[in-house]
């Protein structure tokens, strides 16, 4: 949604793995496909946490957010991207880290 807002509104979702290759479009099917893959992560992370530890729930959040933040080291680094569009790469995964985790931290609260 936060990708297709900002295609709607002209953000450039352009970037390069590194400053010597050329721009590329991001396709709409790799924020679903890191969503996705991140998600399945914190799923094995939270069935590990409900199995080995006491506080499962606590564990997980504070995990998680930090996984969050180190994952803004992408769009902060990514190349050849303008500020907009790091912001609005950065901004992805606040959304998918606001619906997932508050998700997965109550079934662990139960």
């Amino acid at each position: 949604m936060v990708a297709l807002a900002a295609k709607a509104v002209d953000i450039p979702m352009m970037a390069a793995p590194s400053a010597a290759t050329a721009d590329k479009s991001i396709p709409m099917t790799g924020y679903a496909m890191g969503t996705l893959m991140c998600t399945a992560i914190g799923i094995v992370l939270a069935i590990a946490l409900a199995r080995w530890t006491r506080h499962p729930a606590q564990i997980f959040v504070a995990v998680s957010v930090a996984l969050t933040l180190i994952s803004f080291a992408g769009p902060i680094t990514t190349s050849n991207a303008t500020t907009a569009t790091r912001l609005v790469l950065a901004s992805t995964h606040v959304a998918a880290a606001t619906i997932v985790i508050p998700a997965l931290a109550r079934r662990l609260a139960r």
